[in-house]
């Protein structure tokens, strides 16, 4: 189990993974934008770019390679303390 608080990424990661945006002003959390740098460390892409209206606020949203997406699920079963199933397990 992640050994500090970890519900503002386990949001973020769904609000990713079900295809959404995010900007760090939306408001969800004080210091939203330590979450995309935490998740970005984990080897986890993201597409990210300014809209003009948004001042210098930068959107993002998961690049959604295969590859990119196990990473992404398998960061949040880590979060939730789900186990990952090993790849190379027998039965």
């Amino acid at each position: 189990m992640a050994k500090k608080k970890t519900t503002h990424k386990i949001r973020l990661l769904k609000i990713f993974l079900s295809g959404g945006t995010f900007i760090s002003n939306d408001g969800f959390a004080s210091n939203a934008n330590q979450y995309p740098r935490d998740i970005k460390q984990q080897g986890i892409e993201l597409i990210e770019w300014y809209e003009p209206t948004e001042g210098r606020h930068k959107r993002r949203k998961l690049n959604m390679t295969d590859e990119n997406i196990e990473r992404t699920k398998k960061y949040l079963n880590e979060l939730l303390g789900i186990p990952n199933e090993a790849k190379n397990s027998k039965s």
